[in-house]
């Protein structure tokens, strides 16, 4: 009787994060490196540099229920969890 793992390997949660990005932002970053360590730094660049242009912009999005949120807040948190990602592995 085949039993299923009860975590998911790390490729098949690369490949989950990858099918949520925009085409974009998938043809921005190589995800066939074998090294995901390298990915995780090229993710990590590109989210300082998205959060150092909405800091020089200030740029704020207001929610439907009228709460305002700032990019570069939310950039800065991206760019924290990504930085995790890289010394993990």
């Amino acid at each position: 009787m085949d039993v299923a793992p009860l975590r998911p390997s790390v490729d098949d949660l690369w490949a989950a994060a990858v099918a949520h990005l925009d085409q974009d932002l998938r043809s921005d970053i190589d995800f066939d490196h074998v090294e995901k360590r390298e990915v995780a730094s090229e993710v990590l660049r590109i989210t300082v540099e998205a959060r150092n242009q909405c800091a020089a912009r200030a740029w704020r999005l207001r929610r439907k229920n009228g709460a305002t949120v700032s990019v570069r807040d939310v950039l800065a948190k991206i760019a924290k969890w990504a930085d995790r990602f890289k010394e993990i592995g």
